[in-house]
């Protein structure tokens, strides 16, 4: 899957496109905002919530338990190979 993170304390967005953006020109031009949104709604059905607008930014705060992050880790490594399915990488 083409994709970095891109943070800024617990604060964090996953963007696909193979380089972290420079700028809003360069994420439009180069991030796949349609993945992004199904990626989003697929965590939500799977309670993962994540903000359901594509480049929103997730937190991890210290309410979140490891085993939260684990789940969350578990259901995105599910739906990201649902969106990209081996035969098309």
């Amino acid at each position: 899957v083409p994709g970095v993170v891109s943070r800024q304390g617990s604060a964090f967005v996953l963007y696909f496109m193979d380089h972290p953006p420079r700028d809003w020109h360069d994420l439009l031009e180069h991030h796949d905002f349609n993945k992004d949104c199904v990626m989003r709604q697929a965590l939500i059905e799977r309670g993962i919530y994540v903000f359901p607008v594509a480049t929103k930014q997730c937190s991890i705060s210290t309410a979140h338990t490891e085993d939260d992050i684990a789940l969350t880790l578990e259901n995105l490594e599910e739906v990201l190979k649902a969106i990209w399915p081996a035969t098309s990488r």
